[in-house]
């Protein structure tokens, strides 16, 4: 079942990727496909961002290390946006 999940949501998210760089598509569908790709990792590394502020009130160097995770995947993510 797992397997099943993991196939589809890289389908769904590479299919997605490769669709907002095609120039087959008209731009606002690409824009959308953009924007909804953005918010999606926005989400995701808040979480992480969330996450490490909770771990923090426990354990102070793995909150510190989430946080810092969250940072470096937010500079990478933006780095690899502007690329793209």
């Amino acid at each position: 079942m797992e397997s099943i999940i993991e196939i589809i949501l890289e389908l769904v998210l590479e299919g997605s990727i490769e669709a907002s760089k095609s120039s087959k598509i008209p731009k606002p569908v690409r824009y959308l496909i953009t924007a909804m790709i953005v918010l999606l990792f926005i989400v995701f590394i808040g979480f992480i961002f969330w996450v490490g502020v909770i771990v923090l009130n426990d354990n102070i160097p793995a909150g510190i290390f989430l946080i810092l995770m969250g940072v470096v995947m937010t500079l990478l993510g933006v780095i690899k946006f502007i690329k793209t």
